[in-house]
């Protein structure tokens, strides 16, 4: 059985969500939790042997303060401590960026320092482990500053495992999706918002704060012990599935811009259904031994109406459909709905 009695372990963030989560699953094991974090009355939460911390990640001076006065040694750490400020690029500040940056990379280096040393000098063959983000993978629409600062989350977890890999520690990241945490829950429990974010997952759910508890508790234990300078998806598949991202935004882009989205499928098959992609309710249509291509007017999450298109009217039909607003045609050229974008 898996256990870290007699080990110090040190969780940034821990006052609430993953953090909490990896704290309290960190003292059920028998470690000692040195759990830091900004809501005092969060880390109050934590039952057992436990050094609360109370620091705000953004502020450099103070984080290294707070670790020297009150931190100690650190056998473990965990790196959770992040924020989010989403905006779309063009809007996105010099504030938010670095505010951004501030937490999610630059606090993780400065924890992991203050922690490497202290292995060091006890040689202390330790482990740390970024909380990271399926963002550091993929772009994500509106969020150019948190995609960036996971993505330098691990790049710096590699950079830990090459220069403090000599010394025997380890270092990796873990990269979950949407996590129902209590403040996610809120916001991804509503069944409609969260459907078209699940339909890019290949196992269509997302992850529970355990499912990220259970990797992080992996790779600080001695069952990885060759494992060094990973960065872990647990995510469903998400990143396994290109075509999903790219092609099946988790909302309706169209509300946003003004913009309507013509839909066309080849024929292949008569009555087949496409496979899984934003025109599934779309199926070629034949009469006798004659395919006809169908046309369908809406998003890339919904489909409103189809007709079949007449080759000899079907230019005239994706006018009348588009209208003046509708700029934008998403064409399934095979039944491998092989797709393309064009401006209309």
């Amino acid at each position: 059985m898996l256990s870290f009695a007699g080990k110090r372990v040190l969780v940034t963030g821990a006052s609430k969500g993953i953090g909490q989560a990896c704290a309290a699953r960190l003292l059920e094991l028998g470690a000692h939790v040195v759990a830091l974090g900004r809501d005092e009355r969060g880390l109050a939460e934590l039952q057992g042997s436990v050094t609360p911390v109370v620091a705000d990640a953004s502020d450099a001076a103070g984080l290294r303060a707070a670790l020297e006065r009150e931190a100690g040694d650190v056998d473990l750490l965990v790196n959770n401590a992040g924020v989010a400020r989403n905006a779309p690029i063009l809007d996105a500040s010099a504030d938010d960026w670095d505010a951004t940056f501030a937490v999610n990379a630059r606090a993780a280096l400065i924890a992991a320092q203050h922690c490497a040393k202290s292995m060091i000098a006890r040689d202390v063959r330790g482990a740390i482990v970024n909380v990271s983000s399926q963002a550091a993978f993929v772009a994500l629409d509106e969020h150019a500053a948190y995609c960036a600062s996971k993505a330098a989350l691990d790049a710096l977890t590699r950079q830990l495992a090459l220069e403090l890999g000599p010394f025997g520690i380890r270092a990796n990241s873990v990269n979950p999706t949407v996590t129902l945490t209590e403040m996610a829950a809120r916001e991804w429990g509503d069944e409609a918002k969260a459907a078209p974010m699940k339909s890019r997952i290949p196992l269509g759910e997302f992850a529970a704060p355990d499912d990220v508890v259970d990797a992080v508790c992996y790779l600080l234990g001695d069952g990885a012990r060759l494992v060094s300078g990973a960065a872990l998806p647990i995510d469903g598949g998400f990143v396994a599935a290109p075509f999903n991202n790219a092609m099946a935004p988790g909302y309706d882009r169209s509300a946003r811009t003004g913009r309507r989205t013509l839909m066309t499928a080849a024929p292949f098959s008569g009555g087949e259904k496409l496979p899984p992609c934003p025109t599934t309710r779309l199926h070629s249509h034949k009469e006798g031994n004659k395919e006809m291509p169908v046309l369908g007017l809406g998003t890339f999450t919904g489909t409103r109406f189809t007709q079949r298109a007449e080759p000899g009217t079907m230019k005239q039909t994706v006018k009348t459909w588009l209208g003046s607003g509708g700029t934008m045609v998403a064409t399934a050229a095979s039944a491998h709905a092989s797709w393309r974008r064009t401006r209309w």
